[in-house]
């Protein structure tokens, strides 16, 4: 191998690993503290949900007859309202904890139709890295069906505009 092999093999390995230093400092700089939502946002990307499983609760509600325009009694059909006990896990791989996570959670009928969708924040504080949570939510009157189920995740990236509707974000704004 000639000098001059070796000398422009040293300048390209110079500015390679001078290349590289840059991307790390301008990756640094970018997924830096400077910037608080980028700070949760990788955190959130850190916590994964699943669903556990649900237990319908129907109540009938009874509804006093009324009286037609002639005066006779006419009865009204009972209110039936149902809540959904749902069940959740939620793991932690975040070395810096959350104290809380707004899960997407879903309701959707037997052919997998979105039937509603919501938003639950969960107070995760005691969740660790490596540990799972386990939480209960009672979501009321839902309108289920048999054959109804329902799914929960931890949905990253979150667009800008939606952020609003993700309490642990609010925490950025103080910053």
């Amino acid at each position: 191998m000639s000098a001059e092999t070796v000398s422009n093999s040293s300048r390209a390995l110079r500015l390679t690993t001078g290349g590289l230093l840059l991307a790390v400092a301008t990756l640094s700089g970018a997924c830096g503290e400077s910037d608080p939502y980028a700070v949760i946002e990788a955190q959130r990307a850190q916590y994964t949900a699943q669903a556990q499983g649900f237990y319908v609760d129907e109540r009938v509600i009874d509804r006093e007859p009324i009286m037609d325009a002639d005066g006779n009694e006419v009865s009204i059909e009972p209110i039936i309202e149902k809540d959904i006990l749902f069940d959740m896990l939620v793991q932690s791989e975040a070395d810096q904890a959350l104290s809380g996570l707004t899960v997407d959670f879903e309701h959707v009928d037997s052919s997998g139709n979105i039937k509603s969708e919501r938003k639950i924040y969960l107070d995760i504080s005691a969740v660790g890295r490596g540990n799972v949570g386990s939480f209960s939510e009672t979501l009321t009157n839902v309108d289920y069906t048999e054959g109804d189920g329902f799914t929960v995740n931890v949905r990253s990236p979150i667009p800008e505009a939606e952020r609003s509707q993700y309490r642990e974000f609010d925490a950025a704004q103080g910053s």
